[in-house]
């Protein structure tokens, strides 16, 4: 791409990454992580013509939350974030 001035890069991400939940620390900053890769790529390659993207579909209802959200509040338990849980 840099060699011919032109290339886009597309990363796939969701709204997730501007929302916090509790007990979800870890996934959101899987996606932050993204957005703050995304961003900064977008300014290395620009003298490149090399254009990044991300694309951040909004909610989609599926089963996906009830099946992490529940294995999320199991796995808490007694331990020490056993308490933020019903937060």
């Amino acid at each position: 791409m840099r060699a011919t001035q032109v290339g886009k890069i597309v990363n796939i991400s969701l709204m997730d990454g501007k929302v916090c939940t509790v007990l979800g620390s870890w996934y959101r900053a899987t996606k932050q992580a993204l957005e703050g890769l995304s961003d900064s790529l977008r300014l290395e390659l620009a003298p490149f013509g090399i254009d990044v993207i991300i694309i951040e579909p909004g909610l989609i209802e599926t089963a996906f939350g009830d099946v992490s959200g529940g294995g999320l509040v199991e796995r808490s338990g007694d331990g020490p974030c056993g308490s933020v849980r019903g937060q």
